[in-house]
């Protein structure tokens, strides 16, 4: 039998974790300096890949089960453009610290 669960769908939050409304969502997400915390390349040597850093908010909650902090923010890693790594948070300073630690897995794998 699957698990039952309850998903909180269309709320909207800003980087701060404070509720807004789908409009005020709507503005602030067509802004990229608002959307874009961090971005980084890391250019390939033949035997390791191109590797992309990018950490975003994308303001709504459709990962997180009600009840739950809502994973607003995402830290993705692609390889040679191939997406290979997806870590949501809940924070700003958590998303940031995620897109630290996958920097300095990056610099470790780039030697």
């Amino acid at each position: 039998m699957a698990e039952s669960r309850s998903y909180a769908f269309r709320q909207y939050f800003d980087r701060s974790g404070q509720r807004i409304t789908g409009p005020q969502w709507l503005e602030l997400f067509g802004n990229p300096d608002y959307v874009i915390l961090a971005k980084i390349t890391i250019p390939g040597d033949g035997d390791v890949p191109d590797t992309v850093i990018s950490t975003v908010w994308f303001g709504h909650n459709q990962w997180s089960k009600f009840g739950e902090q809502p994973l607003i923010f995402e830290t993705d890693v692609f390889e040679d453009g191939a997406l290979v790594k997806v870590i949501r948070t809940a924070t700003e300073a958590a998303a940031l610290a995620e897109h630290e630690a996958q920097w300095d897995a990056a610099q470790e794998r780039h030697g």
